[in-house]
C-alpha cells in the first residue's frame, strides 16, 4: 500500500470516527431532550393532581360549612363523582348525616325533591335504593317520611325488589306499608338473566314472604303471569273476578250463536208440537 492509500484509509477513518462521535453527541442531545420533556409531563401531572385535590377539600370544607339546618343549599353541592349528599349520606350508612341534610330542606317540596332525587352515575339510584338493599330499616323511615317513592334504577328495580331479594321481611313489610305509588312495586325488570318479567316475589325465597307480597298483589298471577303495569298494548293487565265472569258468559254466549247459525246452513228445522 503506497502512501497516498494510507493516507486516504486515515482520513476515511477519522471521517467515520466523527461521524460517530457526532452521532453519539446527537442522541445525547435527543435522549437529554426527551428526559427533561419527560420530567415536565410528570410536573405538569403532579401539579394538576394537587390541584384536584386542593379543590375536593375546598368543596369539601364549604360543604360542611353549609351543611347546616334551614341552608337549603347543602343539596345543590354534587360530589366529584356526580353523587348527592343524601346518596352520599345513605352510601355511608350515616343516619345523621341523612337527617341532617333532610332538615336543611326549609319546605316539605324541597325534601320531597331531596329524597327522590336519582344519580346517574350510580344506576339511576336514589338514596332510598341504598338503604333498601343495605337494610337500613330507620334509614329507610327517615326517607319515606320525608316522601321517598318507589321509584325503580335504570334496570327497573325499585327498593322493594331489592329488600325483596335480600328476604328482608321487616323492610318489605315497611315498604309496603309507607311508600307511596305502590303500583311501581310492580314493576317487572328483565336483566340479570331472568327469562320473564320479575316481580318482587320472585326474587325471596322466604315462604312466608312470597305469601305476603302474593297478598299484597306483587305476586303471579294465572299461568306464571307477572303482575305488572304496562303502558300502551294492554298486555299483562289483571283482571278481575268480575271481568272474568263477563268474559266467561260473553264466550258461552257466542258460542250458542255460532252453533245457531251452523244448524240453520245446514237445514236444521226445529220439531213441530206433536198433534194427534
Amino acid at each position: 500500500m503506497d502512501v497516498d492509500d494510507a493516507a486516504m484509509n486515515a482520513e476515511a477513518r477519522r471521517l467515520e470516527d466523527e461521524k460517530a462521535r457526532a452521532d453519539a453527541a446527537a442522541a445525547a442531545d435527543a435522549e437529554a431532550e426527551f428526559r427533561a420533556l419527560q420530567r415536565r409531563r410528570e410536573a405538569e401531572i403532579e401539579a394538576a393532581h394537587a390541584e384536584r385535590e386542593k379543590r375536593a377539600r375546598e368543596l369539601e370544607e364549604t360543604r360542611r360549612k353549609k351543611l347546616k339546618p334551614g341552608n337549603r343549599d347543602a343539596c345543590s353541592l354534587p360530589y366529584v363523582d356526580g353523587t348527592d349528599p343524601l346518596y352520599r349520606a345513605a352510601s355511608n350508612g350515616d343516619i345523621a348525616a341523612v337527617k341532617r341534610v333532610l332538615k336543611a330542606m326549609k319546605t316539605k317540596r324541597e325534601r320531597w325533591v331531596a329524597a327522590n332525587s336519582r344519580n346517574e352515575d350510580a344506576d339511576d339510584q336514589s338514596a332510598l335504593h341504598v338503604a333498601a338493599s343495605r337494610g337500613y330499616l330507620l334509614m329507610t323511615r327517615e326517607l319515606l317520611d320525608a316522601g321517598a317513592e318507589l321509584l325503580p334504577d335504570e334496570k327497573g328495580r325499585t327498593p322493594l325488589h331489592l329488600a325483596a331479594a335480600n328476604d328482608d321481611e321487616p323492610l318489605v313489610k315497611l315498604l309496603l306499608k309507607r311508600a307511596k305509588r305502590k303500583w311501581d312495586a310492580k314493576t317487572a325488570f328483565t336483566t340479570g338473566g331472568y327469562s320473564r318479567p320479575a316481580a318482587p316475589v320472585h326474587l325471596c325465597k322466604k315462604p312466608n314472604l312470597r305469601k305476603l307480597l302474593e297478598f299484597r298483589g306483587c305476586g303471579d298471577d294465572d299461568g306464571g303471569q307477572t303482575r305488572i303495569k304496562v303502558e300502551g298494548d294492554g298486555r299483562g293487565v289483571e283482571m278481575t273476578t268480575s271481568m272474568k265472569i263477563a268474559a266467561g258468559v260473553a264466550a258461552f254466549v257466542v258460542a250458542l250463536y255460532v252453533r245457531a247459525r251452523r244448524q240453520i246452513e245446514e237445514g236444521y228445522a226445529r220439531p213441530t208440537k206433536y198433534v194427534r
